[in-house]
């Protein structure tokens, strides 16, 4: 799922090829360095990009839905 942020300059990404995958009752913890796009991942799993940011392509799949797809509302 990579995410970019409109930039002046153009698109500049920000977290590039992330992939996991989680079963009913499962805890994940997202761990890194500072800096390497733990709070992107999560704000864009969540659809809650700051302006300007982008999710370039993949899905968040919840049940058989991706999540992406869902109109604000419904989401």
């Amino acid at each position: 799922m990579p995410v970019s942020f409109e930039t002046d300059a153009g698109l500049m990404r920000a977290v590039d090829r992330v992939s996991f995958e989680m079963r009913a009752g499962e805890t994940v913890g997202l761990v890194g360095e500072s800096g390497s796009g733990k709070t992107t991942t999560a704000l864009a799993l969540l659809r809650l990009l700051p302006p300007g940011g982008i999710i370039e392509s993949g899905s968040v799949m919840l049940g058989g839905t991706d999540v992406l797809t869902l109109p604000a509302k419904e989401l």
